[in-house]
C-alpha cells in the first residue's frame, strides 16, 4: 500500500513538473540550462556555502540580472545595484508583492508583515506602525527608555567583557520590549521574552530563504498524511507556530491585564488599544476590539520586537569588530575627530528585502518579466578595479565620505522598513 502511495506520489511531481516547465511567457534573464522536470535544483546554493557567495558566481557567468527555474519556480538574481533600484523603487507599485512560501505559511509566518501580500491587511499593518512610529516625534518618548538600558548595558560589559554580544542582545530586546509591550527584563538574569524571541528570529531566517524546501516547490505536499516519509517538515512548522504564537499571546495578554487595572506605561501596544476600542478597560470589562483590529495589533507588535531587537544587535555586534579590528578608524570616530557620529555609523544599520515577489514589470532595459516570479537582491558584490588617488584617512578622503548623497538603507519602495 505504501509502496503505491508513494508511486502515485512521484507520477504526481512529474506531472506537476511537467506541467510547470510548459509554461509560456516572456524570456527570461539568463541562467543554467536546467534539467528535464526539475530544472535548475542542482544550481541552489548547496548547504555549506554562504548563499551570497553562491549567487555571486551568477553574476560573473550570467551578468547583472540572471534566473534560475525550480519545478516551475523561477527565481530572479538582482546583482545589479540600478537594476534593483529600477524594479524594486521606480516600479514599486508593480513589485509590492511577496513570494508566498508554503513552509513559512504552515509556520505562521504568513502572519507578519514581511510576507503579506500587497493587500488591505498589509496596508491596515502599515497604517498601524507608521501611526506610532512613523517619525521621530513619535518614537522620541522612548528616548529614555533607550538611555536606561544602555547604561545596563555598559554595566554589563564591566561586569563581563568576555560576552558583549550576549549582552547587545539583552539590551536590544530590553528597548524593543519596552517600547512594544511596555515590558521592562530584568537586568542581571535571563528574560524568557527575550530568549523565547531569539529562537523566533533563529527559525524566521530560516523559513524566509526562497525554495529551500521542497514543500515550496510543491504546495500540494502539505496534504500529505504526518507518517508518510518526508513529511518531517510539518512537525518542525507546528513547532515553529507554537513559537510564533506564545511570542504574540503572552506580552499581548500581560498588556491587557496592565490596562485593566489602570496603571500601565506608555507602549506601541497600549496606545494602539486605546486608540482603537469602543470603552473604558476595567478589570470587569475589557476593552472592546474589532476582531481585525486586534488581529493587526497583535502581529505587528510581534514583528516590531523580534526583527527589532534582531537587527540592532547584529548591527551593533557588527559595527564593535570594525572598531576593534581597526583602532585607527575608531580613534577618528572620536569628537575631536568627527564631531558627527552618525558619519561614522551610517553602514551598519543597512538591510536589503531579500525577496520579492513581481506580479508584472519590466527590468531596466524595457524588457517583460513574467508574472509570479521571485527576485532577489545580492547583497556583495566584488568591486571593480579603479584608480584611486586619494590617500585614506586623509582630509580629502574624509571630505568624500560626507559629501556622499546616501541610498535609502532599508529597504525599497513598499518595502522600506517603517521602523527605521
Amino acid at each position: 500500500m505504501l509502496l503505491r502511495i508513494i508511486v502515485g506520489l512521484l507520477a504526481l511531481a512529474i506531472v506537476y513538473g511537467i506541467l510547470s516547465s510548459r509554461k509560456t511567457g516572456p524570456s527570461l534573464p539568463p541562467g543554467p540550462k536546467g534539467l528535464p522536470i526539475i530544472g535548475n535544483i542542482m544550481d541552489l546554493p548547496p548547504a555549506d556555502m554562504p548563499e551570497h557567495l553562491h549567487w555571486l558566481k551568477h553574476r560573473e557567468a550570467y551578468g547583472p540580472i540572471s534566473s534560475v527555474t525550480v519545478m516551475g519556480r523561477t527565481l530572479i538574481l538582482l546583482h545589479d545595484k540600478q537594476a534593483a533600484f529600477d524594479l524594486l523603487e521606480k516600479k514599486s507599485t508593480m513589485t509590492a508583492g511577496r513570494p508566498q512560501l508554503a513552509f513559512a505559511s504552515m509556520s505562521a509566518f504568513d502572519q507578519f508583515l514581511a510576507f503579506q501580500t500587497y493587500d488591505e491587511r498589509f496596508r491596515r499593518a502599515r497604517r498601524f506602525v507608521d501611526h506610532q512610529l512613523g517619525t521621530r516625534a513619535r518614537v522620541a518618548r522612548f528616548d529614555e527608555v533607550q538611555e536606561v538600558e544602555v547604561r545596563r548595558f555598559l554595566l554589563r560589559v564591566l561586569k563581563q567583557p568576555d560576552d558583549v554580544h550576549r549582552h547587545l542582545h539583552t539590551m536590544a530586546g530590553a528597548i524593543v520590549l519596552k517600547m512594544t509591550y511596555g515590558y521592562s527584563i530584568k537586568p542581571d538574569q535571563p528574560d524568557p521574552l527575550v530568549e523565547l524571541s531569539e529562537r523566533m528570529a533563529s527559525n524566521l531566517s530560516r523559513a524566509a530563504v526562497p525554495l529551500a524546501r521542497l514543500v515550496d516547490v510543491m504546495p500540494f505536499l502539505k496534504y500529505l498524511p504526518d507518517a508518510f516519509p518526508g513529511t518531517a517538515f510539518k512537525k518542525t512548522a507546528r513547532q515553529w507556530a507554537k513559537v510564533n504564537e506564545a511570542l504574540v499571546e503572552i506580552p499581548y495578554s500581560l498588556v491587557r491585564r496592565q490596562m485593566a487595572t489602570g496603571d500601565y506605561p506608555p507602549s506601541y501596544t497600549s496606545d494602539l488599544v486605546d486608540q482603537h476600542s469602543d470603552n473604558k478597560d476595567t478589570a470587569e470589562a475589557p476593552k472592546r476590539l474589532r476582531a481585525d483590529d486586534e488581529h493587526t495589533i497583535k502581529w505587528t507588535a510581534v514583528i516590531l520586537y523580534a526583527t527589532g531587537s534582531e537587527t540592532t544587535a547584529s548591527s551593533l555586534s557588527s559595527f564593535i569588530l570594525a572598531m576593534v579590528l581597526f583602532p585607527r578608524v575608531q580613534r577618528y570616530g572620536e569628537p575631536r575627530h568627527e564631531p558627527h557620529p552618525k558619519s561614522i555609523a551610517f553602514g551598519f544599520g543597512r538591510r536589503i528585502l531579500a525577496a520579492f515577489a513581481i506580479s508584472k514589470a519590466v527590468d531596466g532595459s524595457g524588457r517583460e518579466i513574467e508574472a509570479k516570479l521571485e527576485t532577489v537582491a545580492g547583497i556583495v558584490n566584488k568591486v571593480k578595479d579603479f584608480p584611486c588617488k586619494i590617500r585614506p584617512r586623509s582630509p580629502q578622503a574624509a571630505k568624500l565620505i560626507r559629501d556622499i548623497e546616501l541610498e535609502k538603507p532599508w529597504g525599497r519602495g513598499w518595502w522600506v522598513c517603517l521602523a527605521r
